[in-house]
């Protein structure tokens, strides 16, 4: 009777020696593909990345050069590459300027004029879908002009003095030392020009309000501000502002408010106030001259 042998044993030894075999090959495998992956690039290859890198950040700061000169002017929510001529001029009678900006566009210069440009000048305006942003810029221009707007509303609402009050009791020296009071302008139109010697637009009119006084010597032109007088000489003298000095004052300044320098009023012989104007444009100063004329 022959023998049965049992191949089991065989056979998990077998499958024991495949296993290890395919457990070697497979660390093998992933030592190799660690050790590639972790082998430093060569110096052709590392020159390749580094010049991708810098061609990319120059193609980068290309574009932001490009973008940073595609600067534009809003005027009345219209867009221009430049301010026409005729705006600039419009500007000297009176204008809000504003720097406009919106996420991800060039900030741009807005300027609201109290009427639109011609239409030979709107005829020259950028279409808004033809400016990058165009949209977002004139949605952030529109909003600016309305908080402009209503800053304006208030500042007119907080007004300390207006046309028909009557004018208030002051005592105040000049720059020379003398007093000055109510008693000094009785019967007569009196003009009071309020400044400082920072207010670029107070220093810029002071020629020309001097002639009034040259043209009318029957006014009583007065000017306050609250500098002392060796602060307020060397503008005055620079100047040659002609009208009469007040200093230190502290009466006048408090008719300023919230609406800023300079800030011109005249008086009637009765002591009515007929005039306010804040600010100095040449339609504003044509309108105060002519209020003068009026009065004397």
């Amino acid at each position: 009777m022959k023998r049965r042998i049992s191949l089991l044993p065989t056979l998990f030894l077998t499958a024991t020696i495949a296993t290890a075999i395919a457990t070697t090959a497979c660390s093998t495998k992933q030592k190799a593909t660690t050790l590639v992956e972790q082998t430093p690039a060569s110096g052709a290859e590392q020159k390749a990345v580094t010049e991708e890198a810098a061609s990319n950040q120059t193609t980068t700061a290309t574009a932001e050069a490009q973008k940073a000169k595609e600067r534009y002017v809003i005027v009345n929510g219209h867009f221009f590459k430049e301010t026409p001529e005729e705006v600039r001029i419009a500007m000297k009678e009176g204008s809000v300027i504003m720097m406009v900006k919106a996420a991800g566009a060039p900030a741009c210069i807005g300027i609201n004029l109290p009427n639109d440009p011609s239409e030979a000048v709107l005829e020259r305006a950028i279409p808004v879908d033809e400016v990058p942003d165009g949209n977002a810029l004139i949605v952030a221009y529109k909003m600016m002009c309305s908080m402009q707007s209503s800053q304006a509303a208030v500042n007119a609402e907080r007004a300390l003095i207006n046309p028909g009050d009557k004018f208030l009791p002051f005592t105040s020296v000049d720059m020379e030392g003398r007093m000055w009071s109510n008693k000094d302008i009785e019967g007569k139109v009196m003009v009071l020009n309020l400044w400082y010697t920072g207010c670029g637009p107070c220093r810029a009119e002071m020629p020309e309000l001097s002639e009034w006084k040259t043209e009318m010597p029957d006014v009583m032109f007065f000017s306050a501000t609250f500098e002392k007088p060796e602060v307020a000489r060397r503008v005055i003298e620079a100047k040659q502002f002609s009208w009469i000095p007040l200093v230190n004052d502290s009466t006048f300044t408090k008719l300023i408010g919230s609406n800023g320098y300079p800030m011109t009023l005249v008086v009637d012989k009765q002591g009515i106030v007929q005039a306010v104007e804040h600010g100095s444009t040449a339609i504003q100063r044509e309108r105060l001259k002519k209020k003068i004329e009026e009065l004397r």
